[in-house]
């Protein structure tokens, strides 16, 4: 559990993409849009393991392309977060 009295900084990555990129090293998959609900499901519950009142100075985002899920799942993502 982490201590709630201090702000913290958080990175979550969205490994989803239409295509790799050429310049691109990250952990991503391409073309598996039909993981998207399994893996916000695996990050909501590793995040409730954290546990609640959890103060965000700075919110990371990164991937793949974040912004590759629709509007609903984005909405999922920062309910999560």
């Amino acid at each position: 559990m982490l201590n709630a009295s201090y702000p913290s900084s958080a990175y979550f990555h969205v490994p989803f993409c239409q295509h790799r990129c050429g310049y691109c090293d990250f952990t991503l998959v391409a073309q598996k849009d039909h993981l998207i609900e399994a893996y916000l499901d695996a990050m909501a519950e590793q995040t409730s393991e954290l546990g609640a009142g959890i103060e965000l100075k700075t919110l990371f985002l990164g991937g793949g392309t974040p912004t590759h899920l629709s509007i609903e799942q984005l909405s999922r993502l920062f309910e999560i977060i």
